[in-house]
């Protein structure tokens, strides 16, 4: 063989090692993406509860939530806002809002009720009651603080609203 043959042949070898190389290395790239992808995506939360075998149901044992004020989307021109609902007597109450964290616990009708400031924009207000078992009942409700004045709070009527005696 001439010496421009075995430097053909080393080179393909060569090339294809290099091509193999770079196919492997592809690979471990993509499958560290792939990798990273599974990890950051949020896996669905749920809230697992021991069920435990009962030869009846107590209403005692349901817990209830229900938010009274305010109301979910809502629209406030007020940092000061009561957050009132009811639930099963004596269950504890935990209230988060923005950063602020409140504990309470239900009387004995099952009211509960704090007072929170909000923040200029979007405040997302989570209400979570747990009974005495540990099971957690979780609410969330959207409620928009603005410093402008809504629309529809005048008593002014424009021009063509007016009315005309005849």
């Amino acid at each position: 063989m001439t010496s421009l043959t075995i430097i053909g042949l080393k080179m393909k070898k060569e090339l294809l090692l290099a091509i193999f190389m770079g196919l492997a290395l592809g690979l471990v790239i993509v499958f560290g993406f792939y990798r990273t992808k599974i990890m950051l995506t949020p896996k669905n939360q749920t809230t697992n509860t021991e069920v435990s075998p009962t030869p009846e149901a107590s209403s005692d044992l349901i817990s209830n939530l229900v938010i009274h004020s305010p109301l979910d989307e809502s629209i406030q021109e007020s940092a000061d806002v009561t957050i009132a609902g009811t639930t099963n007597e004596n269950e504890f109450i935990v209230i988060l809002v923005g950063d602020q964290d409140f504990v309470t616990t239900a009387d004995d009708s099952g009211n509960f009720s704090i007072s929170a400031k909000l923040e200029v924009g979007s405040n997302v207000i989570q209400v979570k009651s747990i009974n005495e078992d540990g099971k957690v009942i979780t609410k969330e409700l959207t409620v928009i603080y603005t410093t402008k004045p809504l629309l529809g709070d005048s008593n002014d009527a424009s021009p063509s609203a007016d009315t005309k005696d005849e």
